[in-house]
């Protein structure tokens, strides 16, 4: 708290522009005047980063995977440089210089030149905004007894505080910027509560907050604030301030250099956008500090590219690139994959308040830098973003579209409105904050979503959710393209026992097909089931390897919830090759209704003819089931003998 409130009032142009409502710093300490309901709000959410940041995410093993992913790559420039003097990334290679730390690891961040020269494909804007931090931690670390490779205790909370504090100063601009746009203290504070509670924001600014949205997210709310200064009051410190954000902005992720189509929203009218660009072009000496500030960014990039691969110039990006031609703007806002409106409904309604902006000229200028927005993110050739919670890409857009939301916020407050908003808005936030939740224990899956997994799934918050969607897990248990089947057995519990799994659990009382069925209750914790020999299926053994097992089933489930599971086991006498169980609950989509049950599993190489496969229910709890037309069905590649 001391050192953002310090570095408010040291830097230039970011005075309060109220003054009846500001907290100073003093021999004393924090004076307060007026803790107004922005600020207050913005001590909130200052006390819940802490929180989770330090609590959460710093008090697990959470921790060790803060400088991970994509965070890896673009913090991997600091200690290149600073501790290792290797922009070849060798801490990043098995062997005797690799780091003991997830993510030192090369495969995380580098791509090869096409002479072989390892590269960081990732920019360095975000290193930039993390140097201080890391530097301080470069200083600390020693003291307090922690290792100096850059990746022990010190730096991981280094890069946690960093992200923190980019992220308070960012609502501290945009709380700023509402005020000069004439947003009602009430509207800004119910304003930046949602922006960060009802996004993904709050997600990338604490449980993973070394990715690079937390400071792209700050950089874009300077930008704006310091473009008002610079249009509206004629500040001409601002200038530089506002060409830094922008430099900044495009050092971090070059795209978004997008932002700039946003002067003329900021501006509000052609006369003082014009107005705006005249004053810049007279105090040209501000323009070219500015602009010195960007070049000074755009070298230390090329540099490190040099230091790598001996070339200025590199497309670090290979393999992956923007393609102008193909958008995909439908899926990106509309998709159960990732779509932005979808996962972050919140920004749908700010789209919404665009009509509610104060003129025309601001409503087409907003409507079209959003739509170029919208359709630069969708053209990156992996458009869902890979791995990750809702369309990220769009958090560093949040500063502009709070502008909107607080217009739409403030339309809706009228007395006869409330019984809308409030449920409306309180609805929303509690979505996203029960998504952030179910992305964080498994439930909601990072990727492969469908409108049947979201409804499965929807406000569902108990871990027994969690990872029933996995998509490294689906993917192992999908049939792959291109299979013929070549043995096909199944158990309709009418016939008698021999050569099947027991007899337990068999029951007249409910059936899928002829009389019999198998259960579980109370009493029964084990079903019966079905068992193949593998030299059955397989007459060549030496195709096993190569083979798939589906196990298919008509199963009713009367509780949403229960932890009824089919076991599928590969045996040989004691000798144990392959068990796994699938909640069954997974492929229900209504209780009280025969639903097909179907898995798939590569059988193991190593597995002889005579190893038997089994597939049984089981479960731990009281609930009752009943399953039916038992199945396995096995499958070879097209062109096997």
């Amino acid at each position: 708290m001391f050192t953002y409130l310090h570095l408010l009032n040291l830097l230039p142009g970011f005075q309060d522009s109220n003054p009846k409502s500001r907290m100073k710093l003093s021999a004393q300490g924090i004076l307060v005047n007026r803790i107004s309901l922005p600020r207050l709000a913005w001590l909130l959410i200052a006390v819940a980063m802490c929180w989770h940041l330090l609590y959460v995410t710093c008090g697990t093993f959470r921790k060790d995977y803060i400088i991970s992913s994509d965070a890896a790559g673009y913090y991997a420039y600091l200690p290149a440089t600073f501790i290792y003097h290797d922009h070849s990334y060798q801490f990043c290679y098995p062997g005797e210089k690799k780091i003991n730390f997830p993510g030192a690891d090369f495969s995380l961040f580098l791509n090869m030149t096409a002479d072989g020269k390892p590269i960081n494909k990732y920019f360095v804007g975000t290193a930039l905004l993390e140097l201080p931090a890391f530097l301080t931690a470069y200083a600390a670390a020693p003291l307090f007894g922690y290792h100096m490779n850059g990746y022990s205790f010190p730096f991981v909370l280094a890069i946690v505080l960093s992200a923190m504090i980019y992220v308070l100063i960012g609502l501290e601009q945009l709380r700023r910027l509402l005020s000069k746009l004439g947003v009602s203290e009430p509207i800004q504070a119910v304003t930046l509560l949602l922006v960060f509670f009802g996004t993904n924001l709050y997600y990338y600014s604490t449980a993973e907050p070394g990715m690079s949205h937390a400071f792209s997210f700050s950089m874009m709310a300077l930008f704006l604030n310091q473009a008002y200064n610079v249009f509206h009051a004629q500040n001409k410190k601002s200038i530089v301030w506002m060409l830094f954000a922008i430099s900044m902005i495009i050092m971090i992720r070059p795209v978004n250099g997008v932002a700039l189509f946003a002067l003329p929203v900021i501006a509000g009218s052609w006369k003082k956008f014009t107005e705006g660009i005249r004053f810049c072009a007279q105090h040209y000496w501000r323009v070219v500090i500015g602009g010195g500030i960007f070049l000074a960014l755009v070298f230390i990039q090329l540099l490190m590219y040099k230091l790598s691969t001996d070339h200025w110039f590199v497309d670090s990006y290979s393999g992956e690139h923007l393609i102008l031609t193909q958008p995909h703007i439908i899926e990106v806002l509309f998709s159960w994959k990732k779509g932005w409106f979808i996962y972050t409904p919140l920004m749908f309604l700010a789209a919404i308040g665009i009509i509610f902006l104060k003129n025309n000229f601001t409503r087409i200028a907003f409507t079209f830098v959003l739509f170029l927005a919208i359709y630069v993110v969708s053209c990156w050739e992996l458009w869902w973003y890979g791995g990750s919670y809702g369309m990220r890409p769009f958090i560093e857009y949040y500063p502009l579209m709070a502008v909107p939301l607080a217009f739409l916020i403030e339309r809706l407050s009228k007395k006869y409105l409330l019984f809308v908003s409030v449920p409306l808005f309180s609805f929303v936030a509690a979505l996203s904050l029960v998504q952030i939740y179910q992305y964080s224990k498994g439930i909601l899956p990072y990727n492969d979503m469908t409108a049947a997994k979201y409804k499965k799934i929807f406000f569902k918050t108990s871990t027994d959710y969690s990872l029933i969607y996995d998509p490294g897990t689906l993917r192992q248990h999908q049939l792959p393209m291109g299979m013929k089947r070549i043995y096909s057995v199944k158990r309709t519990f009418e016939e008698n026992n021999d050569g099947q799994f027991g007899s337990q659990g068999i029951t007249s009382g409910n059936a899928f097909s002829g009389k019999n069925a198998t259960m579980l209750n109370a009493s029964v914790k084990e079903s019966s089931g079905l068992r193949v020999t593998l030299r059955d299926a397989f007459p060549d053994s030496t195709q096993i390897g190569k083979g798939w097992l589906v196990i298919r089933a008509k199963v009713i489930l009367f509780e949403d919830i229960a932890t009824a599971k089919m076991a599928m086991s590969i045996h040989d006498g004691d000798k144990t090759y392959y068990w796994t169980a699938r909640p069954i609950y997974v492929d229900i989509d209504t209780v009280g209704q025969w639903q097909n049950f179907s898995y798939a599993i590569k059988i193991p190489a190593d597995v002889p003819p005579s190893a038997v496969v089994s597939a049984y229910m089981y479960h731990d709890d009281q609930s009752l089931v009943y399953a039916d037309d038992f199945q396995m069905d096995f499958y070879l590649p097209h062109g096997s003998k």
